[in-house]
């Protein structure tokens, strides 16, 4: 007679297949362990980002707090979002990427709540000392070290998203409202720009000012108050930009203020955008900030996102702590990021150049190369019908109107106006009691439909509507 074991019904060990246990992945209890409230530094590529701010899990990918907020649970350090005492603070939009943004949360810690407390003098590779472990009778004769926040959460993000450094904050820190000031940069190309102008019409910023005509009003999330403090600006040239051609020559305005509205960065450089290329005067920034004389934003497209940098975020009781591996390894991955866009500029770059020496043949007048005018490029030699017309021969880059082409410009004080600030919040107040209205309205509605769908008995006579001849049939 065959065996179990000659069937297969046995295994090796002795084991029924069918009666093996299948080992369960145990669930991590974070509540086990103790948490500390500590603040991160960040850096990011905004480009491919649809802003800073997570929705919800919709935007686990396609934002930087999402990402970020799914490294964070992969590594077990939160259990959630809305128990971890989260704060940001800077609101990146769409594109707007930051080398200085700052987020506080409270995280899964390796140290006690006594250690955890340690906010002053904090060491990165703070430790928990023998004499310390003997005093609380734990018996760890071993130092105690804290989990090294920045490497496990930069193994979990993409390369465009780093932690720089961290460090423990009060329980009462917030990242949005213990910030002293932030620090914007916009990079642009100088082009046809007048740098000068610039410069001198960004001075009207500084001081506080109304800034609704330089923002967008956010009447929906609560935003009535436009006032605003700058405390520099400054137009600067980019370190390592130096060309003889425009076209190549690199500059950033930084600004720093206690608070920015809604796209107020962008608005204020496209306004210094039209000084610069002198289709405004300086004094226009002063008009705009006379609410009394101006008080609808005029209608005007905003700079790009792109070169906007959230660039520092200052506190007065925080002391960055930085480990010198991290940083190599954060400098070598941005190094590498640097080389790939360098090259690829470089490319365009002698492109744009290696067409510049084309000989193109001219007719006109070939002194002029303005846009607007002058000398117009053909393939030959044209008969105007009443004889041969004079031609020349000049470089592309003579004759060629400027790359940075612009559209028509209409003057800001002839432009249409948006709606003032009252008439916003007049509108906005009736969206709301139209909208409560409705929800009042559907209560009731509702409410009836229930009512109509509970079974009806007659009390009346002790008498069963079935049985009752008189009893009202419901349709």
């Amino acid at each position: 007679m065959a065996t179990n074991l000659e069937h297969g019904n046995i295994s090796n060990n002795g084991i029924s297949p069918a009666r093996r246990r299948v080992k369960r992945k145990r669930e991590f209890d974070i509540s086990k362990y103790h948490e500390r409230h500590i603040a991160f530094r960040m850096a990011y590529l905004g480009m491919r980002y649809h802003g800073f701010s997570s929705q919800g899990p919709e935007d686990e990918d396609s934002t930087v707090e999402g990402v970020f907020f799914k490294a964070l649970t992969k590594a077990c350090l939160i259990s959630d979002r809305l128990s971890c005492n989260y704060s940001r603070c800077g609101r990146t939009d769409k594109g707007v990427s930051a080398f200085g943004q700052v987020v506080a949360l409270c995280v899964r810690s390796n140290l006690s709540a006594v250690d955890g407390q340690d906010v002053k003098g904090f060491k990165i590779n703070s430790t928990v000392s023998e004499t310390q472990a003997s005093k609380r009778g734990n018996g760890d004769s071993k130092k105690k070290q804290e989990l090294d926040y920045v490497h496990i959460i930069n193994r979990l993000l993409p390369d465009d998203v780093r932690i720089i450094t961290w460090t423990p904050v009060e329980e009462s820190f917030s990242a949005r409202f213990s910030c002293s000031h932030r620090t914007y940069r916009y990079f642009f190309l100088k082009e046809d720009l007048n740098i000068g102008r610039m410069q001198e019409a960004a001075q009207k910023y500084l001081g506080e000012h109304d800034y609704r005509n330089f923002c967008k009003m956010d009447i929906v999330g609560g935003v009535t108050n436009f006032k605003r403090n700058i405390l520099s600006v400054d137009i600067k040239h980019c370190d390592g930009s130096e060309s003889s051609d425009n076209r190549f020559t690199m500059f950033y305005l930084e600004v720093k203020g206690m608070a920015f509205l809604w796209h107020q960065i962008r608005c204020m450089i496209e306004v210094l955008f039209q000084i610069g290329r002198g289709e405004e005067e300086s004094s226009i920034i002063d008009k705009m900030l006379d609410i009394e004389s101006m008080p609808a934003k005029p209608q005007y497209r905003m700079a790009s996102e792109l070169p906007l940098v959230l660039y520092n975020c200052e506190f007065k009781d925080i002391q960055w702590a930085y480990n010198g591996e991290t940083l190599r390894r954060i400098c070598t991955l941005l190094h590498e990021t640097w080389k790939e866009h360098a090259i690829k500029a470089a490319i365009v770059s002698s492109m744009l150049r290696s067409l510049d020496d084309v000989d193109m043949a001219v007719r006109g007048d070939v002194n002029a190369n303005s846009p607007s005018g002058g000398a117009s490029a053909v393939s030959g030699q044209t008969d105007t019908g009443s004889g041969s017309v004079e031609t020349a021969h000049r470089r592309w880059a003579d004759c060629a109107p400027p790359h940075y082409n612009h559209r028509p410009h209409i003057p800001m004080l002839e432009r249409e106006k948006a709606c003032t600030l009252e008439h916003r919040l007049a509108s906005h107040a009736k969206r709301l009691e139209m909208r409560a209205r409705k929800d009042s309205a559907n209560v009731g509605t509702a409410a009836a439909s229930v009512a109509m769908s509970e079974p009806h008995t007659e009390e009346k006579n002790n008498v069963s509507p079935i049985n009752n001849k008189q009893s009202v049939t419901f349709s």
